[in-house]
């Protein structure tokens, strides 16, 4: 729903807002790091004027840094992080948290609900997505 440069209208998340995360916890370690976005961020805009599908075709050295926008490559409160998830700049950070068990997350609707660590990782990529036309079971 948040994506560089672009406005997203609530018509677009045709997974239905209660199905469909914005925005979720960052604020726990990765092991013993602290890689959550840094001054940057979180949501903080960001110092590019592309779009999303203009990026695409962008040179691979463009600043996109503090965009705060996270890929789901991880399950909520993983541990470990590889290649892409070891730093605050990049787009692959961990939704994270200090609570035990899950994560806070934001729906679309408004609602806030507890994530669980448990939660199958298919299903939690799913419910961040707003146009996959895949069904959530539950969770």
């Amino acid at each position: 729903m948040l994506q560089l440069n672009e406005t997203v209208a609530i018509s677009f998340c045709y997974e239905g807002t209660s199905n469909t995360i914005i925005v979720a916890e960052q604020s726990g370690f990765v092991g013993k790091s602290d890689i959550r976005n840094s001054y940057f961020g979180p949501w903080g805009g960001c110092t590019i004027s592309q779009t999303v599908s203009q990026l695409v075709s962008a040179p691979a050295s463009l600043d996109v840094y503090g965009n705060g926008t996270t890929t789901v490559r991880y399950a909520n409160n993983s541990r470990t992080a590889g290649a892409g998830a070891n730093t605050g700049y990049n787009a692959n950070t961990i939704l994270n948290s200090f609570h035990t068990g899950g994560i806070n997350a934001n729906f679309t609707d408004g609602s806030v609900r507890f994530i669980s660590d448990n939660i199958d990782f298919l299903n939690f990529r799913k419910l961040c997505v707003r146009d996959d036309d895949q069904v959530i079971s539950d969770f």
